[in-house]
């Protein structure tokens, strides 16, 4: 099994749900946009 993406865009953030082929979980919430530079969610 490989890796499995759950990703949820929305207006002000984006919500990204990982899970990993040996069952771990890993989650992160990143700015939709980017007025002001920096990273965000393409």
């Amino acid at each position: 099994m490989g890796w499995h993406f759950w990703i949820d865009r929305d207006g002000t953030f984006t919500d990204i749900a990982a899970r990993a082929p040996d069952g771990g979980l890993a989650t992160r919430k990143l700015r939709s946009d980017n007025p002001g530079g920096g990273y965000a969610a393409p």
